[in-house]
């Protein structure tokens, strides 16, 4: 299949141990196709395949997680969530809520609160 677009002149890190560089990609559809050298990729293009000039930026895989984006984000699903709290009151009643609800949990966990959650700055004796 001829390849619908090409990411040339790039620092390709391709995650496979047994080719870890390339300098091209070519996608066909929805699949990569092809890594290789330029020469090698550039070779694949027809004549209405788009061939985009990296300038050596570097690419990789979009869902290599470089630094826990993907699981803290999903992990964060199961806090508690402050975004739409505000005052003493209401984060004591979200928590105790959180905690009825989640028994078996050794740890509550919250995300989303604004530091400005209390209309005091927070300190130890709040947590408690």
């Amino acid at each position: 299949m001829t390849p619908h677009l090409i990411l040339t002149n790039a620092r390709v890190l391709t995650m496979d141990p047994a080719h870890p560089r390339a300098e091209a990609v070519a996608l066909a559809g929805e699949r990569i196709a092809a890594i290789g050298t330029r020469a090698e990729i550039e070779a694949l293009a027809g004549p209405g395949t788009e061939v985009f000039d990296c300038n050596g930026a570097t690419l990789m895989p979009g869902f290599v997680e470089s630094h826990l984006h993907l699981v803290l984000g999903g992990t964060e699903l199961a806090h508690l969530q402050l975004t739409h709290v505000h005052g003493e009151t209401a984060l004591a009643k979200a928590f105790r809520d959180f905690a009825a609800k989640n028994p078996d949990q050794p740890l509550l966990m919250a995300q989303g609160g604004d530091y400005a959650i209390l209309d005091h700055p927070m300190t130890r004796h709040d947590l408690d």
